[in-house]
């Protein structure tokens, strides 16, 4: 994609369509953290589709915590549909 404006234009749509897809068009297009704010939470606090956006194993939290004790998250693109 390197100086290629339509390869790059392609995934940068690819990206949003993933993105509408996984959360919805509602939450698609919030800022991309964990918990208030965000798509997604971290537990099932009775939005299935928040717990579910996490089971799907795109986004896995390590159980570690920076050092401003935030969630530390891996993001696994082999698990993108």
């Amino acid at each position: 994609e390197i100086f290629n404006a339509d390869l790059a234009a392609k995934r940068i749509v690819k990206y949003w369509k993933t993105r509408v897809e996984i959360f919805g068009e509602d939450k698609a297009f919030l800022p991309l953290v964990l918990g208030d704010g965000g798509p997604f939470a971290l537990s099932n606090n009775g939005d299935d589709e928040d717990y579910t956006s996490m089971k799907i194993g795109f986004l896995r939290c390590t159980d570690k915590r920076d050092d401003a004790g935030r969630p530390i998250i891996f993001g696994d693109p082999s698990r993108m549909p």
